[in-house]
């Protein structure tokens, strides 16, 4: 028999499980609490990539998609990438956090989840008028915002030697710096 929640047990049972997690993560050793965090993430992620992907596929394969359709492709991504996310936070942990493992494979579930989320924004949104397609002007004040961001953080960071993280090539494995420069 299906659980009723009313909108204030649901509330309480939120405001309930936020104050644990910071009561319980001010306590315990942060790298275990990453670990169980991670693993929620990752278990979470895949109960709902097990509904919304195979959904998501047969309407990418049916080359149906309309407004509805679009939600369901985001929120398998939205898992998907949380199970990532959660399985390679869980495994970089327990090889004790590499530095060499930064990069594009660290950063691909939190990719997905973002490329999720802008379409669950693009899907137009159902009123009583019927259907309201989003304003494109913000999802472009978005995007300039987060490259303006992206840009000023990575000139700003440096590291030991004052080396700005952004035109660094002296690191790592090789690659083309912002501007092509010069590569390594």
């Amino acid at each position: 028999m299906p659980v009723q929640l009313s909108t204030y047990r649901l509330l309480s049972w939120l405001i309930g499980l936020l104050a644990t997690y910071w009561a319980v993560g001010v306590l315990v050793d942060s790298l275990w609490y990453s670990v169980v965090v991670s693993a929620c993430l990752l278990v979470g992620g895949a109960m709902v990539a097990a509904r919304a992907v195979p959904d998501a596929v047969s309407i990418i394969r049916r080359d149906d998609i309309g407004p509805g359709e679009l939600a369901v492709i985001a929120l398998a991504l939205l898992s998907v990438g949380a199970v990532w996310s959660g399985a390679f936070n869980m495994i970089y942990a327990y090889h004790g956090r590499p530095m060499s493992w930064i990069g594009a494979t660290s950063s691909f579930g939190r990719a997905m989840i973002a490329v999720g989320f802008f379409m669950f924004f693009l899907s137009p949104e159902a009123t009583r008028q019927g259907v309201k397609w989003p304003r494109w002007y913000i999802l472009l004040a978005a995007a300039i915002f987060i490259a303006a961001v992206a840009f000023i953080i990575g000139y700003t960071i440096r590291d030991a030697d004052g080396q700005s993280a952004l035109f660094d090539t002296t690191r790592g494995t090789p690659h083309y710096d912002l501007l092509m420069l010069r590569s390594t």
